[in-house]
C-alpha cells in the first residue's frame, strides 16, 4: 500500500454537532423551505431513513455511547499506511487518519466498514446543475448511494426533474462505484461516480485544503446529490446559472390555452405530470419563476405547492398570461373602442 491511501467510509456515522445551515439563496426548490424549519440536528437525525441494519446499529451505538465526531457514509479521507492482512481473516482492522486525528475501522468481525480507493477528484467553488431523471433525485447525508436519504413527515426530500440546484463541492471517485443494490451492479471496465454537495452559504467554499482534511471538515454536516454513476447522468452541469425570481405574495396568471395546462412535478417537459389540468381561464398564484440560461420559456411554481407549469408550450406558443398584462390589454382595448366611437380615429 502507498504511504497515504484514500478510504471511502462504508458505514453511516452521524455528527452530534448542532448546526443550522444558511440556505437563504440556494436553490429553486421547496426542499430547503421544509429543511430550514428543522432547527436541531438531533431532530434531523431522528427523521433519517436508515436503509441498512449496519447503519441503524452504528447510529444507535454512536448516539448512546456519546462518541465524538463521526464521519458520514461515502466521505473520502486520507489515512496512514496499514499492515497487510494476514492469511487468516481479520477479526478487527483499523486505519489511522492523517494528521493524527483518530482512527476509523476497516473490518470488524468480518464486516467491511471502509474500502481502499484511488485518490478522488475534488472541485470546490460555485456550480449549478439541473436534474435529469423524470422521477427526480434524492438528497443524502453523505456522498454515497448507501448513505441514508433525508426524510421528512411528507416523504423523502428530493429535487424534481428540471429543478436547478447549486453546489459548492463536486467529488468524483474513479475505479469504484458504491452501489447499494447488488443486483444493479454492472461489469464496467472503468467504474466511477460523482456527487455534488449542496451550497450552504457564501463561506462554504472559501476554506483552505487543510480544513477539508481536518476532523472538523470531515464531520461537518452536508447534503449530497448524485451527479453521475457508471455513465448514468443524474445532474447536468449548467454553463451559466438560471434566472430565478421569487415573490412572497405571488404573481397571478391565467390559463389562455383552451385545452388547459397540465401541472408537472418539476420544471421540465420530461417531468412527470401530477394528473391535474388547469382549465381554460383558470387563475393561479405563482411564487417562483425560473428561466434556464438560453431558454425562451419560463417555468413557474404554483404557490399552493401543487407543482410546476410553464408560460409557453413546447412549440413556443403562449399558454399562460400574467393578469397585469391582461388588464393592460383590456384597458387599451376599451380606450381604442371609445376613441373609435367618438370618431377621433
Amino acid at each position: 500500500y502507498p504511504l497515504e491511501s484514500t478510504v471511502s467510509t462504508s458505514v453511516y456515522m452521524a455528527s452530534q454537532r448542532q448546526h443550522d445551515p444558511d440556505t437563504s439563496s440556494t436553490v429553486s426548490s421547496a426542499f430547503f423551505d421544509a429543511f430550514r424549519s428543522t432547527k436541531k440536528q438531533e431532530h434531523r437525525l431522528e427523521s433519517l431513513s436508515i436503509t441498512s441494519a449496519n447503519y441503524r446499529k452504528t447510529k444507535l451505538q454512536a448516539l448512546k455511547s456519546g462518541l465524538g465526531p463521526v464521519i458520514p457514509c461515502g466521505a473520502c479521507v486520507k489515512v496512514k499506511q496499514w499492515a497487510p492482512a494476514n492469511a487468516q481473516p481479520e477479526n478487527q482492522s483499523f486505519v489511522r487518519l492523517c494528521h493524527g486525528q483518530g482512527w476509523i475501522p476497516r473490518i470488524i468481525h468480518g464486516v467491511q466498514y471502509s474500502v481502499d480507493i484511488k485518490q478522488p477528484d475534488t472541485r470546490r467553488g460555485s456550480f449549478w446543475f439541473r436534474v435529469q431523471p423524470s422521477d427526480g433525485v434524492k438528497v443524502r447525508m453523505g456522498p454515497s448511494e448507501r448513505s441514508p436519504a433525508i426524510k421528512s413527515d411528507n416523504g423523502y426530500f428530493q429535487f424534481e426533474c428540471g429543478e436547478h440546484l447549486r453546489a459548492s463541492e463536486i467529488l468524483t471517485i474513479h475505479g469504484h462505484a458504491d452501489i447499494e443494490d447488488e443486483n444493479n451492479k454492472m461489469k464496467i471496465d472503468h467504474p466511477s461516480e460523482s456527487f455534488a454537495k449542496l451550497y450552504r452559504n457564501k463561506n462554504s467554499f472559501q476554506e483552505d485544503e487543510l480544513h477539508y482534511e481536518s476532523l472538523d471538515g470531515l464531520t461537518t454536516p452536508g447534503e449530497w446529490v448524485h451527479v453521475h454513476c457508471n455513465g448514468h447522468l443524474y445532474l447536468e452541469e449548467c454553463v451559466n446559472p438560471p434566472s430565478i425570481e421569487r415573490h412572497q405574495d405571488g404573481w397571478r396568471y391565467e390559463v389562455i390555452l383552451e385545452s388547459g395546462v397540465s401541472i408537472r412535478k418539476g420544471p421540465s417537459f420530461s417531468a412527470r405530470t401530477t394528473g391535474t389540468v388547469l382549465q381554460h381561464c383558470a387563475s393561479v398564484l405563482i411564487n417562483e419563476k425560473v428561466t434556464a440560461s438560453g431558454d425562451a420559456l419560463t417555468w413557474m411554481r404554483l404557490k399552493d405547492g401543487r407543482g410546476w407549469i410553464t408560460d409557453r408550450d413546447e412549440m413556443g406558443e403562449m399558454i399562460m398570461q400574467a393578469h397585469s398584462i391582461k388588464k393592460k390589454e383590456a384597458k387599451d382595448g376599451s380606450v381604442n373602442k371609445l376613441i373609435s366611437r367618438l370618431g377621433l380615429r
